[in-house]
């Protein structure tokens, strides 16, 4: 009996010196918005791309002018936090896109009163 006391007492030393020894590893957040990879910003910027191909096709078919179409591409860019660390985002880039068309189709021309009478 003294020995299998022994024994448990010598397997919970030893388990509980080897638990305490392993370092944890640390956890590295990505920003917002961002990744940690470039596989895997470009990934995104693949898709942003693909959608934005459909929504002009769908447009285009509606019969929505060249002008009005959304326009550019999702490029990857690298950026570095505070701590130097770098982490992989998008951007759209519009280089070469014409002037959008505002939403709303509001005058151009300031309205003038007509000069009629009241009723």
């Amino acid at each position: 009996m003294k020995t299998t006391f022994w024994i448990v007492t010598a397997l919970i030393l030893g388990l509980s010196f080897a638990c305490g020894r392993t370092k944890h590893q640390e956890i590295e957040f990505a920003p917002p918005g961002t990744y940690k990879t470039r596989a895997e910003a470009q990934n995104f910027a693949d898709r942003q791309n693909a959608d934005l191909a459909s929504v002009r096709a769908d447009e285009k078919a509606k019969g929505v002018s060249e002008q009005a179409l959304p326009c550019g591409k999702y490029e990857v860019v690298s950026m570095r936090n505070s701590e130097g660390r770098e982490f992989w985002g998008t951007h759209r880039d519009t280089t070469g896109c014409p002037d959008q068309v505002p939403a709303f189709n509001f005058p151009t021309q300031p309205q003038s009163k007509s000069g009629g009478s009241k009723p």
